[in-house]
C-alpha cells in the first residue's frame, strides 16, 4: 500500500530528523519544514519532543532477516572486491547456511522474490545456485559471516593463476611495510623517545597489516 509506505517513511524520517538535530541543527530544521504536519508534534524541531524507545515497534524478526539479507550482501562484495571481479560482471552464488537453526529462515529469505531481488542488485549476482549446507569445491572463493558463508565460483570470471600472482606481489608489498613497522617496535630508542601515541599507532599497523597479509594468503588458499 502506497500510503502506508510513505507513513512509515516519513514517521522514520521524522525520529531521525530529531536525533540528528542537537547536532545538525540548521539541516535538521530546514528539513523538518517540509515534513507534514500530522507528523509533528511541534511546529519547529528544536522545541518537538526527544524521541523515545517504544517496544511496540520493535521486530525481532524484521531485524535478523535485515541482518542475514546484509551479511550475504556484503560477503559477495566483499569476495568481488577481493578478487577485483569488475563491477559490470554478475556472479553465481552458493549459499551455506553456518546455523542450522536459521536454515528455513534463510531458505524462505533467499525464495522470497523481492529479498532475493535487492540482494542480487545490491551484489551484482546472477543466480543463487544453492542453499543449505554446501560443501566447497575447487575453483570457489568463500567468505564466511554469522549465519552464512558465500561462495562463488570464479573460474570463468577471473584468471585464478594471474590473480594468485598480483595477490602474492601485494603480500610482498605489505610484508615490506610490516618489517620496517617491527624494526621500530623492536627498537628500544623508539621505544624510549617516541610518544606513546606514536608507539601505539605503530602498533595497530602492526596488527592491522598482519591480519592482511593472512587474510590474503588465505584467499589464495582458497583459490
Amino acid at each position: 500500500n502506497k500510503n502506508v509506505t510513505i507513513s512509515i517513511l516519513l514517521e522514520v524520517l521524522t525520529g531521525f530528523l530529531k536525533l540528528l538535530h542537537p547536532i545538525m541543527p540548521f539541516i535538521t530544521e530546514r528539513i523538518y519544514k517540509e515534513i507534514p504536519k500530522e507528523f509533528k508534534d511541534k511546529e519547529y524541531l528544536i522545541i518537538s519532543s526527544y524521541p523515545k524507545f517504544n517496544e511496540k515497534l520493535e521486530d525481532k524478526d524484521a531485524e535478523e532477516t535485515f541482518e542475514i539479507i546484509k551479511e550475504i550482501v556484503y560477503n559477495i562484495r566483499q569476495i568481488r572486491g577481493s578478487l577485483n571481479v569488475k563491477p559490470s560482471e554478475e556472479v553465481e552464488v552458493k549459499v551455506n547456511v553456518n546455523l542450522v537453526e536459521y536454515e528455513n529462515k534463510i531458505k524462505s529469505i533467499l525464495s522470497n522474490g523481492i529479498f532475493l531481488d535487492i540482494i542480487k542488485k545490491l551484489s551484482k549476482t546472477r543466480k543463487i545456485l544453492e542453499v543449505g549446507n554446501v560443501s566447497k569445491v575447487k575453483g570457489e572463493a568463500g567468505a564466511v559471516g554469522k549465519y552464512t558463508s558465500v561462495l562463488i565460483p570464479v573460474m570463468g570470471i577471473i584468471d585464478v593463476e594471474k590473480e594468485k600472482q598480483r595477490i602474492s606481489k601485494e603480500i610482498e608489498k605489505i610484508k615490506s611495510v610490516l618489517r620496517g613497522i617491527e624494526s621500530k617496535l623492536s627498537n628500544p630508542n623508539f621505544l624510549e623517545k617516541a610518544p606513546q601515541e606514536i608507539v601505539e599507532e605503530e602498533k595497530e599497523k602492526q596488527k592491522s597489516f598482519s591480519k592482511m597479509i593472512k587474510e590474503m594468503e588465505e584467499l589464495i588458499e582458497k583459490l
